[in-house]
């Protein structure tokens, strides 16, 4: 810097602004029937949902562990949240059905033992499914995530770019400009307003209307005909009414232990389902409509899947019509 000429400038450019990150995601289907997705990157973390075979994800970021346990995969695929995954949030700290903390953790289950699966800034609205205790059951967030065996996906090779917000130092600049001779403009011409020209304007001459004389009125006996009005049919309330369609239905997997409800009376089934870690009680099952026989099942782990609904009645508990049910491995 001390070497330049005197008659040189220089600039010292420092960039430090935010700058959007565009970091892609990849579309990729589960290639293996039955695929546990988690709340973390271990074999040992809670299963939030199921997946079939030939279900598409979208892949957010893959996570290789520098020492993993026996017998668990070393690459794990961090994924968007399936659609009608369970997630939860603190209740005390929902207000209006809109977050009340800076930062609010979504939760792959009712309570602090269970995975952190994303987060909620202050004032995002959320969609309340159902409560339990002092917990509530959400809508799944677009930003919730979870995590799978990276080895059972195919990617397809689709990559779907997202923006991240993230500030970016690049290294300082140095810009040398020789000065330029500044030159003086003239401006009268650039103040001066426009000259203002006076045209008189003559008034057009008003056209003269020929006089008409009224026609002649002649009184007869026979009375005028009434015109024709047109019928006009206005419907009727009945016509324009128009019924509402079915609600969309719920289907959920869920995976838990099958419990007897015959010690509660106020149950409306005679099975539920509740997790295998908290004992917590996650859906009443019923198969009115499969026929399938749910004391084989009793005491064992399994995963369930089904049209969920909300019964007035019960509303801490959703009741499930079980569709298929399989032995957990």
């Amino acid at each position: 810097m001390k070497n330049l000429p005197r008659n040189w400038f220089c600039f010292l450019l420092v960039s430090g602004c935010l700058v959007m990150d565009s970091r892609a995601a990849e579309k990729a289907r589960v290639n293996q029937p039955r695929v546990n997705v988690r709340g973390q990157a271990a074999m040992g973390s809670e299963v939030v949902t199921q997946l079939q075979k030939d279900e598409e994800v979208l892949i957010l970021e893959e996570i290789t562990l520098a020492k993993p346990k026996a017998g668990e995969p070393a690459k794990w695929a961090k994924i968007k949240m399936p659609l009608n995954t369970p997630v939860w949030v603190y209740a005390p700290l929902v207000k209006d059905r809109a977050t009340a903390l800076r930062k609010l953790n979504l939760r792959a289950g009712p309570g602090e033992n269970y995975s952190v699966v994303g987060s909620l800034e202050k004032g995002e609205s959320i969609k309340e499914i159902r409560s339990l205790e002092d917990w509530v059951e959400i809508e799944t967030p677009a930003n919730a995530y979870a995590f799978l065996d990276a080895n059972l996906l195919t990617k397809s090779g689709v990559a779907v770019a997202t923006q991240v917000e993230k500030p970016i130092l690049t290294p300082p600049v140095v810009a040398i400009v020789q000065p330029v001779a500044v030159v003086a403009l003239k401006t009268e011409s650039l103040l001066d307003p426009p000259p203002v020209v006076i045209a008189e304007i003559k008034p057009e001459p008003t056209p003269t209307l020929p006089v008409v004389a009224p026609p002649a009125i002649v009184a007869t006996n026979t009375a005028p005909a009434l015109p024709v009005l047109p019928v006009v049919i206005v419907p009727t309330l009945e016509s324009t009414v128009v019924e509402a369609g079915p609600a969309p239905r719920r289907i959920v997997r869920r995976e838990g232990t099958v419990r007897s409800t015959r010690f509660n009376i106020q149950a409306p089934t005679y099975y539920e389902l509740v997790s295998s870690e908290g004992n917590i009680g996650i859906n009443y099952l019923q198969s009115e409509k499969s026929g399938l026989k749910l004391r084989d099942f009793r005491g064992k782990k399994v995963v369930v899947s089904g049209e969920e609904s909300l019964d007035r009645r019960y509303p801490s508990r959703p009741i499930m019509e079980i569709e298929t049910i399989e032995t957990a491995p």
